[in-house]
């Protein structure tokens, strides 16, 4: 075996172990059943990935960067429980305007794609849908007019696209 063969193992181990990891966070416990479960679906994840040809490269020094993770996570849990009560209110209300934008957001890698689209999609009123060649089209629930749009532009680079530009940089 040559070296690049023995770091593509060793990155797909440190993968599944990530994985695992996130799993056994989100389940709380240490449970047998929840660890091979954890395991299991680490490696369907990891061979379907493999087997697409999916790959991500993280910097190296990029998981160490504590002063910049805490602030973004922090941004993303506030703008999730901010944005889950608006739209608890546009639904109770029934003043949901759907619309679908492209908003002009550019990050310098696969994995900032990866992050910025799924911290648009898990706050609530709006679902990344595609993003390609520097533009995000987003479903949102409730935009009204050009300048809610141009707010939600500048939130989102501000946010989201900035901070994980920095996060990701080699």
């Amino acid at each position: 075996m040559n070296l690049s063969h023995l770091q593509s193992i060793g990155r797909t181990f440190a993968g599944g172990a990530f994985l695992l990891g996130f799993w056994i966070i989100l389940f709380g416990n240490f449970k047998l059943l929840t660890i091979l479960s954890g395991v299991v679906s680490s490696a369907l994840v990891i061979s379907l990935a493999k087997r697409l040809g999916f790959t991500v490269t993280v910097p190296a020094e990029a998981p160490f960067k504590f002063w910049l993770w805490i602030p973004y996570l922090g941004r993303l849990f506030r703008n999730i429980i901010r944005s889950t009560f608006r739209t608890l209110y546009l639904i109770l209300t029934d003043k949901i305007e759907p619309k679908i934008v492209a908003l002009h957001c550019e990050v310098d890698s696969d994995l900032g794609e990866l992050f910025l689209l799924n911290s648009i999609t898990i706050t609530p009123t709006t679902i990344a849908i595609l993003q390609e060649k520097g533009l995000v089209y987003i479903h949102h629930l409730d935009l009204r007019d050009r300048e809610e749009y141009e707010e939600l532009n500048e939130a989102i680079e501000g946010e989201y696209g900035e901070p994980l530009r920095k996060l990701l940089e080699e």
